[in-house]
């Protein structure tokens, strides 16, 4: 892995995972953190009993049972909705767009702009390769093209670098096998499989 924010292994990794899920999925996958097969390998056995063996993916499933989108990029957009928008990235952006007082997506969060771009057919959200494609259309007379055209760039941070630099003290005392087995929520080895 690279220490690059989007190493090409990791996103390879993530593609092939979402690959192997059912197509409605596949977008999700890049939400989900632990698949359920490495919950299995993580949680200790009370944990898993209570989640009755949980299923990361179980809510999503839900909300795309609830849609009634026509098309399946419709479909994802009210999963989205439903689920990454408000309880994830929504959050974190008003948090980290709060502190210099910007405005980021509230605009765009409208009910009345959401309304409405329910109502665009997916050809013009997604043509080929190119999201966004009308609303790049829309401003690209008021956009320069280095803007229009560079990639997404979200608020991550470089997070798998600080734990293997300056917070590595940090993470083994707070993932030792001490603390693990004392707090009994998860298994001390695969603990330390993944730390290694």
């Amino acid at each position: 892995p690279s220490p690059k924010k989007k190493g090409v292994i990791n996103r390879a990794k993530r593609f092939v995972e979402g690959a192997l899920l059912p197509p409605e999925l596949m977008h999700t996958r890049w939400m989900i953190f632990l698949q359920n097969q490495e919950k299995r390998q993580l949680y200790s056995r009370a944990l898993l009993d209570a989640f009755k063996n949980g299923n990361s993916y179980k809510y999503i499933q839900e909300y795309f049972n609830r849609s009634d989108g026509a098309s399946p990029l419709a479909r994802q957009e009210y999963v989205d909705i439903k689920t990454y928008l408000t309880d994830d990235i929504l959050v974190k952006v008003d948090r980290m767009s709060m502190a210099p007082s910007l405005e980021t997506r509230v605009p765009f969060l409208d009910h009345k702009v959401m309304e409405f771009a329910a109502t665009i057919p997916s050809s013009l959200k997604l043509k080929g390769l190119t999201t966004k494609y009308i609303l790049k259309k829309a401003v690209s007379n008021l956009l320069p093209p280095q803007i229009l055209t560079r990639g997404k760039e979200g608020f991550s941070i470089p997070i798998k670098n600080w734990l293997m630099q300056e917070l590595r003290p940090l993470l083994l005392d707070t993932l030792s096998e001490r603390r693990i087995k004392q707090r009994g929520y998860f298994r001390s080895d695969y603990v330390q499989h993944l730390v290694q």
